[in-house]
């Protein structure tokens, strides 16, 4: 018995934003509910292609057989008025995904 994830990451430097899609594939119903929260603010959270409010905490309890998540975060992070800890422009970007 297992399940596979698989992440994908598209970098938006116009909007200093990354959109990321979790997808889970599973024979049975293994992973039975995903739940995190994240200090950036989230945005166009999708389950299964469905829209979904974001409260600053995601919930997803994918199908018996998987399903995808997905959402944007923002990056342009900055660290008590003294620089970045994330940042991305049209030739380079960092952060941790």
């Amino acid at each position: 018995m297992a399940y596979s994830v698989h992440y994908l990451l598209e970098p938006i430097p116009e909007s200093q934003a990354v959109a990321v899609s979790m997808t889970v594939r599973q024979s049975r119903d293994l992973l039975r509910e995903v739940r995190f929260t994240s200090d950036h603010p989230l945005s166009n959270v999708r389950i299964d292609g469905n829209d979904v409010a974001s409260t600053g905490e995601v919930v997803w309890q994918p199908g018996q057989t998987g399903g995808t998540l997905q959402w944007q975060v923002e990056l342009g992070n900055e660290r008590r008025g003294n620089g970045y800890d994330a940042w991305l422009t049209e030739d380079w970007g960092i952060f941790r995904a």
